[in-house]
């Protein structure tokens, strides 16, 4: 998130996209959780 690189700090733009992750169904979290853990 380069653009907010002097607004939010990394705990703040992690807790952005937290926030954010709320909204999502079970269905999209996994995939997303299934595609994240992938690249471990």
């Amino acid at each position: 998130m380069p653009g907010f690189g002097n607004v939010l700090n990394e705990q703040e733009i992690l807790d952005v996209i937290a926030y954010f992750q709320n909204f999502w169904d079970d269905e999209v979290y996994n995939a997303w959780a299934r595609r994240n853990n992938s690249s471990n």
